[in-house]
């Protein structure tokens, strides 16, 4: 089984209600000039995935602490319809996000614990660029855009931005 940590600390049970309001909950609206396309979205959003391997976990309890397994399932673009969510459950397909679509847009939420503010831009960066193509518009990817997996942080900045992640247990000690 490949168990990585999960946030900044495996240890902290990741299952809190989301919803607006919540602080374990963050949410950005995205307005659009037209209802968003669900099939282009859904095109973008496992193209922005194959670069966020991070982002592409299930949360797995194992020793009283949470770890992150790879997850292949589809990411299900829910209505916009405000109820409560769990993620990393059934409703989420097991991510610890969520896309929500609405008439006039769609919104991004995710557990507080996925990532950092800078990774959340990339990957919403990074989503939009690939958006944007399946648009048939033309765009370059900026300094933000993720275009290959191993662009991700070298260890020393994940020391850097992750302090703790080297007190959580490695992989199969937990």
């Amino acid at each position: 089984m490949n168990l990585m940590p999960v946030g900044i600390s495996n240890q902290l049970f990741y299952f809190m209600n989301g919803g607006e309001g919540s602080a374990f909950d963050i949410c950005f609206r995205f307005v659009c000039e037209a209802p968003p396309d669900r099939a282009k979205l859904r095109r973008a959003i496992e193209a922005t995935l194959k670069n966020f391997p991070e982002f592409a976990l299930r949360p797995a309890i194992r020793g009283n602490a949470v770890w992150g397994m790879p997850n292949e399932n589809e990411v299900p673009l829910l209505d916009d319809d405000g109820s409560i969510l769990h993620y990393g459950t059934e409703e989420t397909a097991g991510y610890l996000f969520a896309f929500r679509c609405s008439g006039t847009g769609f919104s991004f939420s995710y557990f507080h614990g996925l990532a950092d503010f800078h990774g959340v831009w990339c990957f919403l960066r990074t989503l939009f660029y690939h958006y944007a193509l399946e648009q048939g518009l033309s765009v370059p990817p900026d300094d933000f855009v993720r275009l290959d997996a191993a662009q991700m942080v070298s260890a020393d900045e994940q020391e850097r931005l992750d302090p703790y992640r080297r007190f959580a247990p490695a992989g199969d000690d937990a």
